[in-house]
């Protein structure tokens, strides 16, 4: 099923859009969710999202409290991670970021 059509992600989607809708870049489904070549007998539990920003510091406060627990939606666990453009195209740049860096991992 595309995530055009899947209710799940689309309800993830409209939470990320209300949610951040002056600072939001795009979105990206990552992980076994998102990738349709895995067999469909294969558990999906938990679901990963990259969520592109302007700015990192314009995220509001309660979620950058969170971003390291998932949410929960129809049982799943929804993992967001954050990003800047810039922050996803230099390593230097994102390194220099201490929001991001002191529990992230550029190579993921």
């Amino acid at each position: 099923m595309s995530a055009h059509q899947d209710p799940l992600i689309q309800k993830i989607l409209h939470f990320i859009e209300t949610r951040f809708t002056d600072n939001l870049i795009a979105v990206y489904g990552i992980g076994s969710y998102s990738d349709d070549s895995i067999p469909s007998n294969w558990m999906k539990n938990d679901i990963d999202i990259v969520i592109f920003v302007e700015s990192i510091t314009d995220i509001p406060k309660e979620e950058w409290k969170q971003r390291f627990k998932p949410k929960k939606f129809n049982g799943y666990d929804v993992w967001f991670l954050f990003n800047t453009i810039e922050g996803f195209q230099e390593k230097k740049k994102f390194e220099a970021n201490p929001q991001i860096v002191d529990n992230a991992d550029y190579n993921f």
